[in-house]
């Protein structure tokens, strides 16, 4: 009814379409129909195809999958690993942890937006380029097909502070969904 609502009818049988889509998607959820058609209805320029509905299954069927996991709040939190990990941070430690920290893809990563980068500028700087690595990986989506940009057009850029060695990482508009 919403597809027959939203688009002309140029004489096709609607009813047909409609036993063909209950045979086609009778082992979804009806909830999963209703929105995987609303999605079609959003971006089919003409009545929804099955290869359409399917496609938008498969949209709503990778969000699920890497939607991030909601964190329990009411756990205790444990404070001697805490105390641990500031203790190990006060020893000293902490640089002979990075040492050991396998910085390979890291590093390629930071080539591409320094050049000439150092292993210890990449270690110096391990958390600002780890997170924009995982952006460029959470970003890499849109290119898999319509509706799959999970970070709503936004992208990590980095730039270094030239004086203290530094890098900062400031939020951009992404242009390849445009």
């Amino acid at each position: 009814m919403m597809c027959s609502a939203n688009y002309p009818n140029y004489g096709e049988d609607i009813k047909a379409k409609g036993v063909l889509w209950m045979g086609e998607f009778q082992k979804y959820q009806d909830d999963l129909m209703e929105t995987a058609v609303r999605l079609c209805i959003s971006f089919c320029k003409k009545f929804p195809t099955v290869s359409d509905i399917k496609d938008a299954i498969k949209d709503l069927a990778y969000e699920e999958q890497t939607k991030p996991k909601q964190l329990p709040w009411d756990v205790k939190r444990d404070y001697e690993i805490s105390a641990r990990a500031l203790k190990f941070v006060h020893d000293g430690r902490a640089a002979e942890y990075m040492a050991s920290v396998d910085i390979t893809k890291l590093h390629q990563y930071a080539r591409v937006h320094f050049p000439d980068i150092s292993a210890e500028m990449v270690r110096k700087n391990y958390s600002e380029l780890i997170e924009g690595m995982e952006a460029m990986e959470r970003c890499s989506a849109c290119r898999m097909g319509r509706n799959q940009c999970v970070t709503q057009g936004w992208t990590t850029k980095h730039w270094m502070n030239s004086k203290t060695g530094y890098v900062s990482k400031e939020m951009a508009q992404c242009h390849k969904n445009n």
